[in-house]
């Protein structure tokens, strides 16, 4: 028997506890969630990337032509967001450590809020497009005012406002 023993009451009994035992598995299962984050903000970067150029592409119609290279660009700009502004916070909070947020610029959570306003309408989008036929037109304006009203919901959080 290696290691550190702690013993405490659990229910009435003496309960033997190995600290570097648990220790380790603490560690293992930090790692674990580490990697798990890393292929998880590699996933949602490559989905934010698809929605973003998807999105663009329906207004825009000069990005049908170059739509790979743009994705491919969006998806460069989301992992530099993710990798260098929240994956730091995440792990973070997984240690239970201060989450620093706060010293995020401002453009940056701006195109975070933008993303998030994106997701709602392109999930709105197509839920009301598989369940209602109407025309493609009434599906876009719906899906911008759902877009816009959610966009500036989340910009008018305490972290926009002006401070004196």
């Amino acid at each position: 028997m290696f290691g550190k023993y702690v013993f405490f009451a659990f229910n009435g009994k003496r309960v033997l506890y190995d600290v570097l035992k648990a220790g380790k598995v603490m560690m293992l299962r930090f790692i674990s969630q580490t990697i798990l984050l890393f292929f998880l903000t590699i996933a949602l970067s490559g989905i934010g990337a698809l929605v973003q150029v998807n999105f663009f592409s329906g207004i825009f119609l000069v990005l049908e032509d170059v739509k790979e290279i743009v994705s491919a660009l969006v998806f460069v700009l989301l992992l530099y967001v993710n990798f260098r502004y929240c994956f730091p916070d995440q792990l973070a909070e997984l240690r239970g450590r201060n989450v620093l947020s706060d010293r995020y610029p401002v453009w940056v959570k701006q195109y975070i809020f933008f993303n998030c306003a994106l997701f709602v309408e392109e999930i709105l989008y197509y839920t009301i497009k598989d369940l209602v036929s109407m025309s493609e037109v009434f599906y876009r304006l719906l899906g911008f005012v759902v877009f816009a009203s959610f966009y500036a919901y989340m910009m008018s959080g305490d972290e926009f406002k002006v401070k004196r």
